[in-house]
């Protein structure tokens, strides 16, 4: 199959310019003509109800100067000459004159007719339909209202109707008032029914004049439409030139446009190509536009692609001062989420680390750290820093700078820096240790000088006593009581001077594993007696090194002691192992128990001088002091981690020396 050609200019096609532009032509002229077909036909209509509206007038005057003759000359006259009885409609009534002129004029003129509608009306041809009743009310209730006048449609056939309302005035009421008042005549011909209960200015009736219209009308219609027809013809030849003349002006020449941009997007859009247009208009314009256009474009893409090479090397050396960084780096939004993070920051985090929180990527806690410190920053909108320990007893000192938003006044983003502090603790913690066991040294030598010489004369005179005694003296046991709670009291301040004053080092060439041995030889069998069992895992392909075999005997005789003194359970378990670490350059001996743990709160003393847990004669708390002393000796180090009732674990990181030390 033929791969499909994704180009923006191959795009499906909707109805082409030309196209559009003939249908807009057309709907155009189209609207026009029909609005002046329109026009022209209202234009008639409105010269036809003008018309016939003069003629109405003339009418509606000669019905008005009718009933005023009869009103004030004829009617008068008449009533001088009968009785109050007498009614001689021929002559008195209004209506009944009106309306047989109106009748005569028809024979007249026949293309009107003529109506006095009322409502309850003496004559029932008078009677007012539905429409002419509304008509009636309309201008009751409107008494500005002076005519009404409109087309209207019956019996399919349209009239142009106009009506014209009349008042009762006080002249009429004779005849049409009250019953009683009114001439026997007209009781007579009419009854007291119909025609009476007006009153003075209310609507009496109305003329109603309608003149049939329906053939003018439908002349009217004829020559609306004789109009379209030449002006649909007169529009569609219109059309087709300028069809044509659009076509050669703008068609053709979009289409050489539309051709040379096609090829220019097949050529892989070459800048260096040029529309020509040989004129000076708004297509020409377009095309010099669009040269101008890709000169700017050709001069802009040479300096994107520079900027181009220059960001990338940029950026590549950011990231790598990024990453360089040994310390945790990263961006966290404030809801904690890490936007980007240097190498130390994920090193050993297995998966994505996308969409981290920085509790997880840090710490790698499920659940946000308490006393955040990222919140505070975050509230405060201000740098802050403090310690967070982790839970394997790493120690950090985390950094927090947030970045405000200067438009809302709220923090953005946040930059976290955190370094580990744990060694530099560990070894402010050593220092304080060392400052400690060095006063102390100093302050245990004074003391143990100035108690030697005491003790050296009571044992001294213990000797005289003892000599001087006879035998069998009950004497001689308090004397030997004495000296040998004396020598008790020499023993210990001997330790003392051995703690206060470096011991001379005798360093040699040995394998740590044999060290370890000889010691574990001898409490084995004493510690299985108390249901201890012992655990070794000793590397035997450890190098030979230099170390003082007497003193780190003593450290491991202390270390298991103490292991042996932590459990008391059945069951117990002493692991001891030893190997190199992961450079190489150190030798790691851990001791592991089973025991009780040390508590969290006194961890930290424990290898003071003179502290204990033990018992009372138990121990003197010199133990752990004067292990970490020999270890320091070697220049190495000594840990602990324990978890209470999780057991212990102290660490002795040895030296790697394979030549024997300048002051060995």
């Amino acid at each position: 199959m033929e791969e499909e050609d994704k180009s923006p200019l191959t795009t499906k096609r909707g109805l082409s310019l030309q196209t559009k532009f003939s249908l807009g032509i057309i709907l155009i002229l189209g609207l026009f003509s029909g609005l002046l077909s329109y026009g022209l036909y209202r234009q008639l209509e409105d010269s036809l109800v003008k018309n016939v509206y003069e003629e109405s007038q003339i009418i509606l005057a000669e019905l008005e100067a009718t009933r005023k003759y009869v009103a004030e000359i004829l009617r008068p006259r008449i009533s001088s000459l009968v009785s109050s009885d007498e009614f001689v409609l021929e002559a008195m009534s209004t209506t009944y004159v009106s309306r047989q002129i109106m009748d005569r004029f028809q024979t007249v003129f026949p293309n009107f007719s003529y109506k006095r509608a009322a409502i309850n009306p003496r004559e029932k041809r008078n009677q007012a339909d539905a429409f002419e009743k509304r008509i009636l009310l309309r201008f009751e209730r409107d008494r500005t209202l002076k005519e009404w006048q409109d087309i209207v449609s019956r019996e399919n056939e349209r009239f142009f109707v106009r009506m014209v309302p009349i008042y009762t005035e006080s002249p009429c009421l004779r005849c049409h008032g009250d019953p009683s008042d009114a001439p026997a005549r007209l009781i007579g011909l009419y009854g007291p029914q119909g025609g009476f209960g007006r009153k003075q200015g209310e609507i009496g009736g109305m003329d109603v004049l309608s003149f049939p219209v329906e053939s003018a009308m439908v002349q009217i219609r004829s020559q609306a439409l004789a109009i379209l027809g030449p002006s649909l013809f007169a529009i569609v030849a219109a059309m087709m030139l300028v069809i044509a003349l659009f076509r050669t002006l703008v068609v053709n020449r979009i289409g050489r446009v539309e051709k040379f941009f096609s090829e220019f997007v097949s050529d892989g859009s070459d800048l260096s190509r040029r529309i020509k247009s040989d004129q000076n208009d708004e297509i020409g314009q377009l095309c010099g536009g669009f040269n101008v256009m890709a000169d700017k474009l050709s001069d802009l893409m040479k300096e994107r692609d520079d900027l181009l090479l220059e960001s990338v090397s940029q950026r590549e050396k950011m990231r790598s001062i990024f990453d360089g960084i040994t310390d945790k780096l990263m961006l966290i939004t404030p809801d904690k989420t890490v936007l980007m993070a240097n190498a130390a920051s994920i090193s050993g985090i297995k998966g994505n680390t996308e969409d981290l929180k920085c509790y997880q990527l840090i710490h790698e806690f499920s659940e946000p750290c308490s006393g955040c410190l990222l919140e505070k920053t975050i509230a405060e909108k201000i740098p802050i820093f403090g310690e967070v320990c982790k839970g394997n007893q790493e120690i950090y000192l985390a950094h927090f700078y947030p970045i405000m938003n200067k438009r809302t006044n709220t923090v953005d983003s946040v930059v976290h820096y955190c370094k580990s502090i744990t060694e530099k603790k560990r070894m402010e913690q050593h220092m304080m240790q060392a400052e400690k066991l060095a006063s102390l040294g100093q302050l245990v030598a004074g003391v143990a000088h100035e108690l030697n010489n005491p003790l050296g004369l009571i044992v001294f005179y213990a000797e005289l006593l003892k000599k001087e005694l006879p035998p069998g003296s009950e004497h001689l046991m308090d004397i030997e009581v004495i000296e040998r709670h004396t020598e008790t009291c020499k023993t210990v301040v001997q330790d003392l001077l051995k703690f206060a004053r470096s011991a001379e080092k005798v360093w040699a060439l040995g394998q740590l594993n044999a060290s370890i041995e000889e010691v574990l030889s001898v409490l084995e069998k004493q510690f299985a007696k108390d249901g201890v069992r012992i655990e070794k895992h000793l590397d035997p392909k450890l190098p030979m090194i230099y170390f003082d075999k007497s003193k780190l005997k003593q450290v491991w005789m202390n270390l298991l002691l103490n292991a042996r003194q932590a459990i008391d359970k059945e069951n117990g378990l002493i692991t001891v192992s030893a190997k190199l670490d992961e450079t190489g350059n150190m030798v790691s001996v851990m001791i592991k128990d089973n025991g009780q743990g040390i508590p969290p709160d006194i961890i930290h003393k424990i290898f003071d001088p003179f502290f204990t847990t033990k018992r009372t004669g138990e121990g003197t708390g010199l133990g752990l002091s004067v292990s970490y002393g020999i270890v320091k000796d070697h220049g190495g180090d000594i840990s602990v981690q324990s978890e209470p009732g999780g057991g212990s674990t102290f660490t002795v990181m040895i030296p790697k020396k394979v030549e024997a030390p300048a002051y060995a």
